[in-house]
């Protein structure tokens, strides 16, 4: 099963378990600003991996994702649009 490492103090002892040393691990932060929840749709599905994921939910699932995605995307919505935060941890470390 493959779990999320959110916090760059999980991918860092992710990879001194693995055995890498000279770990350091950059949060990167980028607010990314869309006009509306059609926009943050169009742009999601134009990811291949989201794409991909989308596509397997199959014709009904993937309508009730994307309903229930607009209805959580109006409460995130202000006067400049939606704004999504998106954070990634990038490791650096050395193969022992």
């Amino acid at each position: 099963m493959v779990q999320p490492l959110r916090e760059p103090g999980q991918l860092a002892s992710t990879l001194r378990d693995a055995g890498f040393s000279e770990v350091s691990v950059i949060a990167e932060v980028d607010d990314r600003l869309h006009a509306d929840a059609t926009q943050w749709w169009e742009r999601t599905q134009a990811m291949a991996t989201t794409k991909a994921a989308l596509d397997s939910l199959g014709p009904e699932r993937r309508a009730r994702f994307q309903e229930e995605a607009f209805e959580r995307l109006q409460s995130l919505s202000g006067p400049g649009g939606i704004v999504q935060r998106i954070q990634a941890n990038f490791g650096l470390a050395r193969n022992s």
